[in-house]
C-alpha cells in the first residue's frame, strides 16, 4: 500500500518574487467582505446583507422597494445617536440661554427679542446678545444671592443663631423680581392716577389765581377715565379745612391727600410728633399739638414725595416752604413742641433739595429741644414737671415723648449720614419711647407711670423699635465722630467694634416678631433693617482697610471676623434693597431707604471681580433715578457715585454721560441742579481718611473733569475681567 507522504513545497524564489507570487496566489482566499457603514432600514429589518449604496442599495433595487436610511450621511447608529445627542444639547443650551436672557434683561429688551422671535426662523443664537457688544446697562443674573454660606463659617453661624438680623437669603429669581416690578409699576400708576385725578379735579396748582392745570396734561401716565377718590390713612382728614391753617391756595382735599401720604410713608420712620394728637387739633383748629408752622412744614416735605405723581406739585411745595420759613421767623422765639418738630422737617426739606442752608433749622430746633428738656440733660427733669394735672398731663407726656425721640433719632441718623459730631447724641431722652415696652426698653428705663397709647395702624411697631435702635447706635457714633474729625483708627479699637456688634445682635433678638422680615413686612420695617445693616458696615469700615489682604480670608483666620461680618451685612443689604425696590411702590418717594443704595454702590465698584457688580450698580443708579423725581439731591448723589466709578476707571466717560442723562430725565421738573450742595458723605472708604474730599459737593464737582480727562486719555473701563483675565 502506498504511503501518504506530506507534499514538500518548492524552495521559494527571491524575497521580492516570493512576496509577489504569494500575494497573487493568496488573494482569492484573503478577500474580505466589503463592510457597510450603515445598512438601509429595509435590510436592517430583514437582517440581510446591504451594500449601503445610495440612493438605493442593490437588495432594495432587486426587490423593487423604496430604500431609506436613518441618516442622510454615512454613519453608524452609535455615531448617529451621538450626533443627535450633541444637537439636542446645543439646542437646549440655546433655548436655556434665550429664556435666561428673557428673564434677566430689562423689559424693553425682552419684548424686542420676543418680536424678533415671532418674525424670524433664524438660528436662536442670532437672538442672543453678544458678550463683545454687551452694553453697560445689564440686569442682575437669573438668580441673585443664591450662594449659601459655608457651613461652619461665621456667616452661617450668624444666620443660625441670629435669624432676625441675618435671615437665610433665599435666591431671588429675576423672573419673580421682574413680575413684582411690573406689579409695582401698576400699583404706583394706580396710586398716582388716584392722587392726580383728585388733584386735577379739585384744586389749582397756581398759588396766585384760580387757573387750573391738569396733573395728567403733561408728562407721565395720561389716563382717560377718572380714578376713584384717594383713600386717606385717617378718616379725620376728611374734615380738614386747610384755609384755617395756610394762606397757600390749595383745596382741603388735596392737602388731606398730601398729609396722608406723609403719615403713611415717612412718619413711621421720623415720628416728630404724635400723629393722633396732631390730627385731633388739626381738624378741631386747636393750637396745642398743631400749629400753622407745623402744617406748612409737613406739607412742604410731603410735596417732595408728591412730585413723583405730579411733577407740578414742586411749585406747591415751594409755596408751603416759603410760608413755613416766614412763620419760622416769628415762632422760633417761643419754644413749643410743634415748633421743634417743624424745624426738623424744614431742615429735611432743605437737605433733600440740596440746600445746605437747612442747617440753621436743624441746629436751632435742636437747641430749642434742649431748652425744653426733651433730651436727657442733667437739668431736664425741672422742665419736664408740668403744672398741668390729670389726663391732660398724660397727653402732654405722650406728645413730649414723640417729639423728643423723633428729634433724637434724626440727630443720630444725621450724624451717621454726614459723619459729624452731634452733641445732642450724648443725651438720649429720659422719657419713655412711644409704644409698647420692649426687652431693650425694660432694661434701660424704669417702669412707666403712664399707659402707652396705641400707635396708629399705619405705623405698626417700627417707631418704638427705631427709638431703641438709635439709642444703641448713639453709643458708638458719639465715640467715632468727634470734633475736629480726628481719625477713628488709633482712637477706637477693633475690640470696641466687636462689643458694639454683640450689643446690636442682642437688640435684634428682642425686637417685635412682626418686625422680622417676611411676606407681610411693611416698608418702614424694611427701612429699619436697612439702617441696622448700614450701621454695622459703618461700624467695621475703619478697620477694613487694615484688613484688605484678608478681604476673602479662610473662616479660620484670626482676623476674619470683621471682614466676614462686613460681607454678611452687605449681602443682607443687597437683598433688602432688591426687595424694597421691587416690592414697595414708595421706593420712588420714600427718602430714607436710599442709604442702602449708597452703601451697595460703594461696595460693588470696589469689587469688580464679582460678576454681579454691574447689575447692582445699575440697581443703585436706577433707584436714585427714581428718587430724583422727588428729591433733587438724589440726582447729585448718583452723579457722585458715577464720579467715583470714573475715578476707579470701572465705567467709561460715554457710559457715565448716558447714565446721567437718563437720570436727569426723571427730574426734569426740578429747577437747575447745578448748585446742589449737601453734607452727605458719599465716598465712604475715602471718608475714613479724608472726610471733606468724600463729601457730595466735591465728588459732584469732579464729575465733568473726570469725564473730560477720560475722553482725552481714552481709558478703557477697568473691569474684573481686565484685572484677572483667567476668570
Amino acid at each position: 500500500m502506498q504511503k501518504r507522504y506530506r507534499h514538500i513545497l518548492p524552495v521559494p524564489n527571491s524575497p521580492g518574487t516570493a512576496a509577489a507570487g504569494g500575494s497573487a496566489q493568496a488573494e482569492p482566499t484573503k478577500r474580505k467582505r466589503s463592510s457597510t457603514v450603515m445598512a438601509c432600514n429595509s435590510c436592517r429589518a430583514k437582517k440581510s446583507a446591504c451594500d449601503g449604496v445610495r440612493p438605493a442599495c442593490a437588495a432594495c433595487a432587486a426587490r423593487g422597494k423604496t430604500c431609506t436610511y436613518m441618516s442622510a450621511i454615512p454613519e453608524t447608529p452609535s455615531m448617529l445617536k451621538k450626533r443627535e445627542l450633541e444637537a439636542l444639547r446645543e439646542d437646549h443650551t440655546r433655548l436655556s440661554g434665550l429664556i435666561n436672557v428673557l428673564r434677566t434683561v430689562p423689559e424693553g429688551w425682552a419684548l424686542d427679542i420676543l418680536r424678533k422671535l415671532r418674525r424670524t426662523t433664524a438660528d436662536l443664537a442670532a437672538l442672543l446678545p453678544s458678550d463683545r457688544n454687551r452694553p453697560f446697562v445689564e440686569a442682575l443674573p437669573r438668580q441673585v444671592l443664591a450662594r449659601l454660606p459655608t457651613q461652619g463659617g461665621l456667616e452661617f453661624e450668624l444666620m443660625i443663631r441670629h435669624p432676625v438680623a441675618y435671615p437665610t437669603l433665599a435666591p431671588l429669581d429675576a423672573a419673580g423680581v421682574g413680575a413684582t416690578s411690573l406689579l409695582t409699576c401698576a400699583v404706583a400708576s394706580t396710586l398716582a392716577d388716584e392722587l392726580s385725578s383728585d388733584l386735577a379735579a379739585t384744586a389749582s396748582l397756581s398759588t396766585s389765581g384760580p387757573h387750573q392745570r391738569s396733573a395728567r396734561g403733561q408728562g407721565q401716565g395720561q389716563r382717560s377715565a377718572p380714578a376713584s377718590r384717594t383713600i386717606l390713612c385717617d378718616t379725620r382728614l376728611e374734615l380738614l379745612d386747610i384755609s384755617s391753617w395756610s394762606q397757600v391756595v390749595v383745596t382741603s382735599e388735596r392737602a388731606a391727600a398730601v398729609i396722608s401720604l406723609y403719615l403713611e410713608t415717612d412718619h413711621p420712620t421720623l415720628g416728630f410728633f404724635d400723629a393722633d394728637l396732631f390730627l385731633a387739633d388739626l381738624v378741631s383748629i386747636r393750637i396745642r399739638y398743631c400749629s400753622p408752622l407745623l402744617v406748612s412744614a409737613v406739607l412742604s416735605w410731603a410735596c417732595l414725595a408728591y412730585c413723583t405723581f405730579n411733577p407740578e406739585a414742586a411749585q406747591l411745595g415751594e409755596a408751603f416752604f416759603a410760608e413755613a420759613d416766614d412763620l419760622w421767623q416769628l415762632d422760633q422765639a417761643s419754644d413749643s413742641l410743634p415748633t421743634v418738630a417743624a424745624a426738623q422737617l424744614l431742615g429735611l426739606v432743605a437737605i433733600y433739595k440740596g440746600r445746605d442752608a437747612g442747617n440753621p433749622y436743624y441746629s436751632l430746633g435742636t437747641q430749642m429741644a434742649k431748652r425744653m428738656g426733651l433730651f436727657g440733660l442733667p437739668d431736664s427733669a425741672l422742665f419736664a414737671r408740668s403744672p398741668i394735672h390729670g389726663k391732660e398731663s398724660d397727653t402732654l407726656a405722650r406728645a413730649r415723648s414723640h417729639t423728643a425721640w423723633g428729634v433724637f433719632n434724626w440727630v443720630i441718623m444725621r450724624s451717621l449720614l454726614f459723619q459729624v459730631e452731634e452733641p445732642a447724641a450724648k443725651y438720649p431722652p429720659s422719657a419713655h419711647p412711644p409704644g409698647e415696652p420692649t426687652p431693650f426698653r425694660l432694661a434701660h428705663f424704669t417702669a412707666s407711670t403712664t399707659e402707652s397709647a396705641p400707635l396708629p395702624s399705619y405705623m405698626g411697631q417700627t417707631f418704638p423699635n427705631m427709638c431703641d435702635f438709635w439709642r444703641l447706635t448713639s453709643e458708638w457714633t458719639t465715640v467715632y465722630y468727634v470734633s475736629g474729625n480726628a481719625p477713628i483708627l488709633g482712637r477706637v479699637s477693633l475690640g470696641y467694634a466687636h462689643e458694639t456688634f454683640r450689643k446690636l445682635l442682642a437688640w435684634s433678638a428682642g425686637i417685635d416678631t412682626m418686625l422680622a422680615r417676611g411676606d407681610k413686612s411693611s416698608h418702614h420695617c424694611i427701612i429699619l433693617h436697612i439702617w441696622f445693616h448700614t450701621s454695622i458696615l459703618q461700624l467695621f469700615r475703619p478697620f477694613m482697610q487694615q484688613l484688605k489682604p484678608l478681604v476673602k480670608p479662610p473662616h479660620t483666620a484670626p482676623d476674619a471676623f470683621p471682614t466676614t461680618v462686613f460681607a454678611a451685612s452687605l449681602n443682607q443689604l443687597k437683598h433688602l434693597a432688591l426687595v424694597f425696590r421691587y416690592t414697595f411702590a414708595c421706593a420712588m418717594y420714600a427718602a430714607f431707604w436710599h442709604v442702602a443704595l449708597m452703601y451697595i454702590a460703594n461696595a460693588v465698584i470696589q469689587d469688580t471681580e464679582d460678576p454681579q457688580w454691574r447689575g447692582y450698580l445699575m440697581l443703585c443708579l436706577d433707584g436714585y433715578g427714581d428718587l430724583f423725581g422727588a428729591f433733587p439731591v438724589a440726582g447729585a448723589i448718583a452723579k457722585s457715585l458715577l464720579s467715583m466709578a470714573l475715578r476707579l476707571s470701572v465705567v467709561t466717560s460715554s457710559e457715565a454721560r448716558v447714565l446721567m442723562a437718563g437720570i436727569y430725565e426723571k427730574g426734569a421738573h426740578h429747577p437747575s441742579t447745578e448748585q446742589i450742595s449737601a453734607s452727605f458723605v458719599v465716598d465712604l472708604d475715602l471718608a475714613v481718611t479724608d472726610r471733606a474730599a468724600a463729601e457730595l459737593a466735591n465728588l459732584n464737582n469732579s464729575f465733568d473733569d473726570l469725564v473730560m480727562f477720560q475722553e482725552f486719555t481714552q481709558l478703557e473701563p477697568n473691569t474684573g475681567a481686565d484685572r484677572n483675565p483667567q476668570h
